[in-house]
């Protein structure tokens, strides 16, 4: 049965995940696109122990290690547990972890191997405890409405149990670790081929804690390490977590005689996004072997030819070198009938902010495309790119996602193609040259 409490968190995520304007989509690996039919269940939130078999035992201490490792989480908690009576019994606890669904048919709604990995429980010795596991029905079943719209929604709860001997009047630790899937909602359909991404979230509810002892940790730690991920794109928070602290990369909170009742779910918020496409890009980038010949309709000089484009160094440009602004210039690239699926550029010279804003950038572009159909034809299109004007970042192997520009996804495709052809319509003026630039050009393809 899901508390007053539970229920009103829950209420929040949805007005939360609603005002984002996202969707509850299931976790997809990169190269791999969501079916119109697919499940849309994920896990979004996971627990602290839940008492199972009533008894006189409290938590001494809880010890709580989040690491952030891309799409997961890796949770690790120690419980120091101490029995207050004169007498040993067993004791029976359950870690639960919850799904949620917006999708109306039961048969799919399911749990999925990849939600929780590497789940063990240990003594302090190392010792390790047998886990035992059961999925319970639906534990909540409601509408929401927001902006006239009907949303169903129901969650599922996947309790991981173990049970253990508690010595009279004397203390035992217990070692809980797992690899947790984040929250987030990778957006992909079957016909797109560069991915969308939002915020990972991992939610991590301490109310179960309520029930054991007198609800107070005499000696509690959170400890989350960011990894990477800078602080600007990192963020926890909650009801009772306002000393948590951010320092070197990691938020700390310490805590004695911790009321879990003055506490309830801790949010974990990160952006993972620049990594992930940082990584696409790289992965799904046409090999340079397969671009047989580049051919511009002019350079600037000989130090910013057309092979500065496939270079993936920020630093070096195409600049055209007609005695305007560029437009009308154009650039033709022809491939060893590679299967294109994208097209990303890098605009303007992002050397420094002096080239940046002194050179012209693209404003509109038209792409034209040769390739063979499936009839083995000749065939060809164009599309129409504007490009909005944007200021000047420093862009390096670690960020350089975050500032391309997309100009054409043909989806995921296997057409070859033979010729493409860009031609500069309009250009963002430079303050000192007319020589528009482009710093790197990105085929995307999927063989």
């Amino acid at each position: 049965m899901i508390t007053n409490l539970n229920l009103i968190n829950m209420m929040n995520l949805f007005r939360f995940c609603r005002a984002l304007g996202v969707f509850l989509l299931i976790l997809l690996p990169l190269g791999v696109y969501a079916e119109e039919n697919a499940d849309q269940s994920n896990i979004f939130k996971v627990s602290s122990m839940r008492l199972i078999t009533k008894s006189d035992v409290g938590i001494f201490s809880e010890r709580v290690q989040i690491n952030v490792e891309g799409d997961y989480c890796r949770v690790k908690v120690s419980y120091e547990f101490w029995n207050n009576t004169e007498s040993s019994f067993d004791l029976q606890a359950g870690i639960p972890f919850y799904i949620i669904s917006n999708t109306l048919g039961e048969d799919r709604f399911e749990w999925d191997s990849d939600y929780v990995k590497d789940f063990k429980a240990t003594f302090e010795d190392g010792q390790l405890l047998t886990v035992t596991d059961r999925m319970d029905d639906p534990v909540w079943n409601d509408s929401l409405v927001s902006s006239g719209s009907k949303t169903s929604v129901r969650t599922k709860r996947r309790m991981y149990l173990i049970s253990f001997k508690m010595p009279q009047l004397t203390s035992k630790t217990v070692n809980i670790e797992y690899k947790v899937k984040s929250y987030f909602k990778d957006t992909k359909n079957a016909k797109t081929f560069i991915p969308k991404y939002s915020a990972r979230l991992l939610q991590y509810d301490f109310t179960p804690a309520i029930s054991w002892g007198k609800g107070t940790i005499r000696d509690f730690s959170l400890t989350i390490n960011g990894g990477d991920i800078p602080k600007d794109f990192i963020h926890a928070s909650g009801v009772g977590f306002t000393n948590l602290k951010w320092m070197d990369g990691y938020y700390m909170m310490n805590q004695t005689d911790m009321p879990i009742n003055k506490y309830s779910i801790l949010h974990l918020e990160y952006d993972y996004n620049v990594a992930a496409f940082n990584e696409f890009l790289t992965t799904f980038r046409c090999p340079d072997e397969r671009v047989f010949r580049t051919r511009p309709s002019s350079n600037a000089d000989i130090y910013t030819g057309p092979e500065n484009l496939f270079d993936f160094n920020f630093g070096t440009v195409w600049a055209e070198g007609a005695p305007h602004q560029g437009s009308g210039e154009y650039l033709d690239i022809t491939l060893d009938d590679y299967p294109v699926c994208g097209i990303v550029i890098m605009n303007g010279f992002t050397k420094s902010e002096d080239d940046f804003s002194e050179n012209c950038r693209v404003a509109k572009v038209k792409i034209e495309r040769e390739y063979i159909d499936a009839g083995n034809c000749i065939r060809r299109d164009e599309r129409i790119c504007d490009i909005q004007y944007e200021s000047y970042h420093k862009v390096n192997a670690s960020n350089f996602s975050r500032y391309v520009t997309v100009l054409a996804d043909y989806g995921n495709i296997h057409t070859k193609v033979r010729k493409i052809r860009l031609t500069i319509l309009d250009v963002h003026p430079g303050l000192r040259f007319d020589r528009t630039c482009i710093s790197e050009l990105i085929i995307l393809g999927n063989e």
